[in-house]
């Protein structure tokens, strides 16, 4: 269902491409993206054998154009970097440490629990999905679970169709941090593989029909424009859970230690 190839545009060392062999955007199922961010999971701990000093996962994926997509297919970039996660992903990582630094808690933990309370979360067994009160752009959700497993992807496909059939939002951009793979060199940048789970950002960007691009000098030099309500999207994946995902069992019981910091 799914296959490797090289990027003909790499911006890391150590990258690959995943593709689906369909090459519709929008037509593929539950099976396929478990089997493509499967692959794309085992080209990176294939890749981790040849270089130990690269152990910081991280799968993107851009769908369609209004996303940056350069091409109509559906296709993941999968990324190995030594020392630290790219960009904002690193960021919080080190502020998980800082968080349980200054206050001895789980920052993971700790961000479940707040949206947890103001009713912000939906649960498929051992994986989260969060419409988070701190978005960088319109509908970001967040899906977390110790380790990239069936419950987490399920969970990530009820979310990503939430967007495509239910909101009719054809354009999203997801960025997946993995823990990082063992090592026992503890250098300077050194993370603990148990140190932060697995989690997947996603954002919509925009509506096919829209001329207007999502991105303005607030987004690119000032701050955060976001445009919707966390309380009705978390409703609509709750809904999205619940028909997509009711043949799985969906009772969870709430792990109050997602990550040993």
């Amino acid at each position: 269902m799914s296959i490797t190839a090289a990027n003909a545009f790499r911006y890391e060392e150590v990258q690959q491409l995943i593709l689906l062999k369909t090459h519709h955007a929008l037509n593929w199922d539950m099976v396929q993206l478990i089997d493509m961010f499967t692959l794309g999971q085992r080209w990176l701990k294939d890749q981790y054998k040849n270089k130990p000093s690269y152990r910081y996962p991280v799968i993107t994926w851009d769908l369609l154009p209004p996303s940056g997509a350069s091409q109509y297919h559906p296709h993941l970039q999968a990324i190995l970097t030594p020392h630290h996660y790219p960009g904002n992903l690193e960021n919080w990582r080190r502020a998980a440490f800082d968080y349980h630094r200054d206050h001895g808690r789980n920052f993971f933990t700790d961000f479940i629990s707040v949206h947890d309370m103001l009713g912000l979360t939906v649960r498929h067994r051992s994986a989260v999905a969060i419409a988070t009160l701190t978005p960088k752009k319109e509908n970001e959700v967040v899906v977390m679970a110790k380790e990239m497993n069936k419950d987490y992807l399920q969970l990530l496909y009820a979310v990503l169709r939430t967007f495509l059939d239910d909101k009719k939002l054809y354009s999203f951009t997801m960025a997946m941090a993995l823990p990082p793979l063992a090592d026992t060199a503890k250098g300077m940048f050194y993370t603990p593989s148990n140190a932060i789970p697995a989690f997947t950002r996603i954002i919509s960007r925009g509506r096919l029909s829209e001329l207007r691009s999502d991105i303005s000098a607030l987004e690119m030099f000032t701050f955060f424009n976001v445009n919707s309500d966390p309380f009705a999207l978390i409703k609509e994946i709750e809904s999205s859970v619940h028909v997509r995902l009711r043949f799985h069992n969906t009772s969870a019981q709430h792990n109050a230690n997602l990550t040993n910091l």
